[in-house]
């Protein structure tokens, strides 16, 4: 059963952009250069503090950080810290299995 105040939580898309764009170590200044001439640090730094960015951003953004533009809409944090916590499993319980999860996968598992 999905508790209704994780319905009814919104994501932070910009948010959301700088997990990505860190996960894939892009720094600020080359995405900034990568979307062209009327960007660059300060805007990348104010569009990651957006909690809805425009639809044809967020696409140039997906696009450059080549994951789906629903991966940045969608993805929640609190979620993916959840399924972890749920199926993270320890051998005999004296080492934990250490996981790296690609959030993709987790959004596409829904």
């Amino acid at each position: 059963m999905i508790d209704t105040a994780m319905q009814n939580k919104k994501i932070h898309q910009g948010r959301n952009i700088k997990r990505f764009r860190e996960m894939l170590g892009i720094k600020q200044e080359a995405l900034a250069f990568e979307l062209g001439d009327d960007w660059n640090q300060k805007k990348i730094s104010l569009l990651e503090q957006k909690e809805i960015v425009e639809s044809d951003v967020l696409a140039q953004v997906a696009q450059i950080l080549k994951v789906p533009a629903e991966a940045i809409e969608n993805f929640d944090e609190e979620q993916a810290i959840n399924i972890i916590s749920n199926t993270a499993s320890f051998d005999n319980c004296q080492q934990p299995a250490f996981l790296i999860i690609n959030p993709l996968s987790i959004l596409l598992t829904k």
